[in-house]
């Protein structure tokens, strides 16, 4: 839980900072919501889990990669966090057919995106 400008999509009134997206302060275990655009968060930034009516991540629409993915902090914490994949058929390079789920690195106090590989 954690503390900011918003705590749904609902919360954000500029169309142009439509989503609520959490950053992430990794080292301290904190953060807060802050209303963004479309498209603005990078990789290995955090996004918004919650559920859209099609039951995707609304954080995909702020994500610049459009995807948002779930990464699980010591089985204790779900943290979104924008990334290259949500599923391995999100990964069209044959070469590269395997999402790697995004993770948590507790030892850099760090988000790590989620990545196509082999």
């Amino acid at each position: 839980a954690t503390c900011g400008e918003c705590s749904t999509n609902d919360d954000c009134a500029d169309p142009m900072a439509a989503n609520c997206s959490p950053t992430y302060d990794v080292m301290n275990f904190s953060g807060q919501y802050k209303c963004v655009a479309d498209g603005s968060v990078p990789n290995a930034e955090g996004c918004n889990l919650a559920k859209d009516m099609n039951d995707e991540p609304v954080g995909n629409s702020a994500c610049m990669s459009g995807f948002c993915g779930e990464a699980n902090v010591m089985g204790l914490l779900k943290v979104g966090v924008c990334g290259e994949c949500n599923s391995n058929a999100d990964c069209v390079d044959p070469k590269k057919p395997k999402c790697n789920d995004p993770q948590v690195d507790l030892n850099a106090a760090a988000l790590v995106a989620s990545f196509c590989g082999a």
